[in-house]
């Protein structure tokens, strides 16, 4: 289907907006895939799915919407979106701190390796590399060789993608 879509991670809900201007509320627990093409070349194609039977003692089941950062044949980097609502305290009428509601992004990596094991990561060279098991080394080599760091998206994304190609 070609239309706009906005993902409502909070409600786990996704909006459809028709052509005709319409919208559309679909619950995100109905949908096993959703891929987002870019609207411009330079933007990356994003991917949403399940990972079926993922052995984990943390929060991500079979039944979470992940978003799926890279996946090889060692295994796959995903992301747990998760959206916090967290209510002001109330002050007094006359306070100089500004008291307002936030939403905070409070999404978790994980690594799933190609047992279907997962283990939840921050991004990080040495914590990357311990979840990676018998790939961490070559994984740690490589972002060695090509100085990354890998605490961004982008440098986890780029060192995984150049590990396929090596191994």
């Amino acid at each position: 289907y070609k239309g706009q879509f906005k993902l409502d991670v909070m409600n786990n809900r996704l909006m459809v907006k028709q052509p005709t201007g319409d919208s559309i509320w679909v619950s995100a627990d109905r949908l096993s895939t959703i891929v987002l093409n870019p609207l411009t070349p330079d933007q990356p194609t994003v991917n949403f799915r399940r990972f079926g039977t993922v052995k984990t003692n943390e929060n991500l089941s079979s039944a979470s919407l992940v978003r799926v950062l890279h996946e090889g044949t060692y295994g796959a980097l995903v992301q747990l979106p998760i959206r916090r609502f967290y209510k002001a305290a109330p002050s007094d009428a006359y306070s100089l701190h500004a008291t307002t509601n936030e939403i905070r992004d409070e999404s978790v990596y994980y690594v799933i390796r190609p047992d279907q094991t997962a283990a939840k990561v921050k991004l990080g060279r040495r914590v990357l590399t311990d979840a990676m098991g018998a790939v961490g080394k070559q994984l740690d080599l490589h972002a060695k060789a090509n100085n990354l760091t890998l605490k961004s998206e982008k440098e986890v994304v780029d060192a995984l993608a150049g590990l396929s190609k090596v191994r």
